[in-house]
Parts: structure tokens; sequence; C-alpha cells
């Protein structure tokens, strides 16, 4: 039986944005002390698709996926924009960073799911919704900290201006550990239009 691995495809960021979120971050931990789980800057990408357990033998054919969806699609730039949370502001469960994002985004989207559901992965049943997580509240929250949370999330009004260009697709697998998920760069190809 073939082993598996547990992997995601994702758009790894530049220098200038994840200085800003470092920026975020450490606001949102100065005003929210207790009750969030923050994640690492280095772990943070604009996740693609989660693909879930891989067999070993697919990583080929998920590489080959990748390299056929990203040839079409030139290095475009993104814009970092608000602060939420999902399911939402009132009842928090992750906080995350929006982005603006031109139409090759979604387009890279579409034809990832195309490409990685000719395979076998079936694409989400949610529409994209282009965002980076930040953090993860706690199950043990404790209501005070919850309506520490909520109340920030409220009233915060972040001046986030940073955009940058997004330029290479990567096949990741995650090790999940006690102290967090290891990620590691199995594959990456660099967005052309050629």
């Amino acid at each position: 039986m073939s082993k598996k691995i547990r992997c995601f495809i994702a758009i790894e960021l530049p220098a200038e944005i994840k200085a800003e979120l470092a920026r975020v971050i450490t606001v949102l931990r100065e005003n929210i002390p207790e009750g969030i789980r923050w994640i690492p800057v280095d772990n943070i990408h604009l996740t693609i698709k989660f693909l879930g357990d891989v067999k070993i033998d697919h990583i080929d054919l998920i590489q080959n996926a990748i390299i056929k969806s990203v040839i079409s699609i030139p290095p475009f730039t993104v814009s970092l924009t608000k602060v939420g949370a999902f399911p939402n502001i009132h009842r928090p469960h992750v906080i995350w960073l929006g982005l603006d994002a031109p139409g090759y985004l979604a387009d890279l989207v579409d034809t990832i799911n195309l490409h990685t559901e000719d395979i076998g992965y079936p694409s989400e049943t949610r529409p994209f919704s282009p965002h980076l997580t930040l953090g993860r509240v706690s199950k043990t929250i404790t209501s005070n900290q919850m309506q520490q949370i909520c109340g920030f999330l409220k009233n915060s009004k972040f001046q986030i201006t940073k955009s940058g260009i997004l330029i290479r697709v990567v096949l990741f697998r995650s090790d999940l550990t006690q102290t967090g998920a290891i990620y590691t760069q199995l594959f990456s190809s660099h967005l052309t239009n050629s």
C-alpha cells in the first residue's frame, strides 16, 4: 500500500507582504494577549487548494497539474485589505487578513481545481475567498477572552496598504506536530504566461 502524506497547494508570499503580516500580528498580539494561537509568519501562505492525504506516487501527477495550471498565468500584484474572522467577527474561530487580487488569481484557482480534479482531488464546494490566516482562536477560550477578541476586531481600524507581486506556486507537505504544523516544500513552479 502506498504511503500517504498531507499536502496543499499555495502561493508563496513576497518579503514585503510577510513584513506587513509580522507588523499586523504584533499589533493584534498586543491588543489580544490571550486566547489565540498565532501562525508563524514563515508558515503563512495564500492557500489555493488543500489536497489532504496524498499517495506518494501521486506527487508527480500533482506537479504536472501545477505546471499545466501556471503556464497561462502571469505574475500578479495583490494588496492586503482588512482584518476579519471566520465565520464572523461576532464568533471568531480564525483571524485572517483579506487580499484584493486581480482576475488572474481566480483563473489560477479554477485551473488548479480543474487539473487536480482530473487526477482525483475534488474541488472545494465553497467559493474561493482570498485570505491569509493569522491565528486560530483556542477551543478553551473563556467568555471574557472572546469578548476582548470580538471588541478589538469590531473597533480596530488598521491602516494596511501593502501590496506585493506573487510569482510562485508551491506544493507543500504538511506535518502536524504538538507545537504546530511543519511545512516542507516539495515542488514549485513560477507563474509564466508563456
